[in-house]
């Protein structure tokens, strides 16, 4: 097994930045067979300027969903916008939880919102 990865602060906010427009996106636009939570991430991400890695906002999606798995998950019959939201706001949570742990006063001082 390998060691876990260590975000450095600006991946993080970034990161989290991203997940918080993602969950403004699915409030506003998730539809499962045509704004998929892929696609809600990628936007918010590109709304951000792509500073961040794509692949690091999908890591966190998949920490918060059943198994992994993003797809099987927004699937799930009767699953709302507001649902997928929330599975946004839940990985920023994590992500923010976990960076607070290591470090939270560093992280406060660079402006991530607790």
């Amino acid at each position: 097994m390998s060691a876990p990865t260590v975000m450095s602060p600006n991946l993080i906010r970034g990161v989290a930045n991203v997940l918080d427009g993602g969950r403004r996106t699915a409030l506003r636009s998730w539809e499962k067979n045509r704004c998929d939570i892929y696609h809600c991430a990628e936007r918010a991400w590109r709304a951000q300027g792509m500073v961040v890695p794509l692949t690091a906002v999908i890591a966190q999606l998949r920490r918060v969903v059943p198994e992994g798995r993003i797809l099987p998950y927004q699937d799930v019959e009767g699953i709302t916008r507001a649902d997928v939201a929330a599975k946004f706001t839940e990985a920023r949570e994590a992500l923010l939880a976990d960076a607070d742990a290591l470090d939270g006063p560093h992280l406060m001082s660079i402006g991530v919102a607790q």
